[in-house]
């Protein structure tokens, strides 16, 4: 019982060099085109004459002016046949290509080649001109690409919400504890004592200038009591209609609180009117 053999593979079959049929790069010996025939003998010199060659309107030889009846431009020959193609086989015997029914004593499946080298690893830079540099060597290929054209401008944002503070807390660590209006705070870490600062300058009390208008709005002037200069803006009070009883507040307790701040507390006196009845 005779086995099914393996597929064969289709064979790279090129002309070489030699003019020698080459079968997956094996010379098989055998001329892809013919010999050349033997060259045939020179021809004698011809005489030379003083004959006027030309080729007239119809297309023919003149000489000194005679048509010779002879077309200067030749008939096209006749069609060759065509070529046959060559027949390629395999010898299963043997596993070698057969061309043309001869035996070429190549193997269809050629021996395994020999491990290549390790490729280097290349090194690859930008250069002072910005091309790519590789492995020292300019490819006078920019590494950055043109600048593109601008884009089209995008859309208007939404308005945004203005964010505000709502509480300012004192920790008692000293950190501060800062809540804004949409619900997100933010903690102040106490800063470091400072030094001692320097005793201040006895303050001076103020000038205080009153002067009353004539359109019931008075007009109150701080001035530096040295200079005569006002101290910051005027102060314009306009006349209120006669009140209530007011009522009389003292300071009860002052306290210095670890952050240096002052609390102070108040206490509110009310004044009250009494009817005697008889």
């Amino acid at each position: 019982m005779v086995q099914n053999g393996t597929d064969g593979k289709t064979p790279t079959i090129t002309v070489g060099e030699n003019g020698n049929w080459f079968i997956n790069g094996s010379d098989t010996g055998m001329k892809a085109v013919g010999k050349d025939g033997i060259p045939g003998k020179n021809g004698t010199d011809g005489t030379s004459t003083a004959n006027t060659v030309v080729i007239g309107e119809n297309g023919n030889w003149f000489i000194n002016g005679k048509d010779t009846g002879i077309k200067a431009a030749g008939t096209d020959g006749t069609n060759g046949t065509n070529g046959q193609p060559a027949s390629i086989t395999v010898n299963p015997a043997t596993n070698t290509w057969i061309i043309n029914g001869k035996d070429t004593g190549i193997p269809v499946s050629g021996s395994n080649g020999l491990n290549g080298k390790d490729g280097a690893t290349a090194t690859i830079v930008i250069g002072a001109n910005g091309n790519w540099i590789i492995n020292g060597v300019d490819t006078g290929v920019k590494a950055q690409g043109a600048t593109g054209a601008t884009g089209a401008a995008g859309k208007d944002g939404k308005d945004g919400k203005s964010i505000t503070i709502t509480t300012s807390e004192t920790l008692p660590s000293g950190d501060i504890r800062v809540t804004f209006s949409d619900g997100s705070s933010v903690l102040v870490p106490k800063g470091a004592k400072g030094d001692k600062g320097e005793a201040g300058q006895d303050g001076k009390t103020p000038v205080v200038e009153v002067k009353p208008g004539q359109d019931g709005t008075t007009t109150v002037i701080f001035k530096d009591p040295t200079t005569g200069n006002p101290i910051g803006a005027p102060i314009k009070i306009k006349d209120g209609k006669d009140g209530v009883d007011g009522k009389s507040i003292t300071i009860t307790k002052t306290e210095t609180l670890p952050n240096g701040d002052i609390r102070v507390k108040l206490l509110r006196r009310i004044k009250r009117s009494c009817t005697k009845r008889s």
